[in-house]
């Protein structure tokens, strides 16, 4: 149960899993930089299907940075806009051609919101030409400015808010429910004497259907189990230790040295 409280406190402020949903730069779109630089234009809204998120207008601000690598190793370009207006809906971000080499490019939003709440979303892909920076600069190596495929997975971290439980939901069965948090029976305890040498589902299992391609959410987001309404009674144990030995001896008191009788003794001569 403590472990399920800590899940919900991560989880669950509602306003803090809004979603930036990027509309551009568009995958593969190539930027000139040859004129000393360029402007890169990014859009995004909120994306709330689904989920019973709260829209952007509840975030501080926006931070942007300009990225590169692929998924599993990220590398920071430069910090290209800072405590951007959460009223903003997009953002013109001029890169310079000395920043870095003629490559592939993506830009990391990060939206913070209260109670240390954030999420974090990643443009497609685009390529630059006409740069002059070099590669010799960043600590990574040049490989991942060559890098074309899908952007990184979004992350999201709710915060400190507390949840609100619906606890009319904890009746209802999983498949009934609806929305990003679902809910779960009180977890029953066992009775006084457990004599099944099996086990068996109360329920039958609920049908699915898997994904067939990369889902922008996943259906649930948490489920929570009704905490529960008894008891259980315990008490210490208060039986006294066992006290330490009082006498102590030397193995050697104890070893006996091997005889031989005199009837054994002739068997060998």
């Amino acid at each position: 149960m403590k472990y399920t409280r800590f899940l919900l406190a991560l989880l669950s402020a509602s306003f803090a899993v809004a979603d930036v949903d990027i509309q551009k730069p568009e995958s593969g779109q190539t930027f000139d930089a040859s004129s000393g630089s360029v402007t890169v234009d990014i859009e995004w809204e909120d994306d709330v299907e689904g989920f019973d998120f709260s829209d952007l207008d509840n975030a501080n601000h926006y931070d942007i940075v300009l990225m590169t690598g692929n998924n599993e190793n990220i590398g920071t370009v430069k910090q290209i806009g800072t405590r951007i207006s959460n009223t903003d809906r997009s953002f013109a971000a001029e890169i310079d051609n000395d920043v870095g080499p003629n490559g592939y490019y993506f830009f990391q939003i990060y939206t913070q919101f209260p109670n240390e709440g954030y999420t974090i979303h990643y443009t497609n892909r685009f390529r630059l030409t006409g740069m002059e920076g070099g590669k010799s600069s960043f600590t990574y190596a040049n490989s991942l400015f060559s890098y074309t495929g899908d952007q990184p997975s979004p992350q999201w971290n709710a915060g400190g808010t507390a949840l609100k439980v619906e606890t009319e939901s904890f009746s209802l069965t999983y498949t009934a429910q609806s929305g990003w948090v679902r809910y779960a029976p009180m977890q029953q305890n066992p009775t006084s004497a457990v004599t099944q040498t099996t086990y068996n589902s109360r329920y039958e299992t609920s049908d699915y259907t898997a994904y067939s391609t990369i889902s922008h959410f996943p259906d649930a987001w948490t489920t929570t189990t009704a905490s529960r309404t008894y008891t259980i009674k315990s008490r210490e144990n208060t039986q006294p230790v066992n006290t330490y030995p009082t006498y102590w001896y030397p193995a050697s008191s104890r070893i006996r040295s091997a005889t031989l009788s005199d009837a054994r003794r002739k068997r060998w001569l």
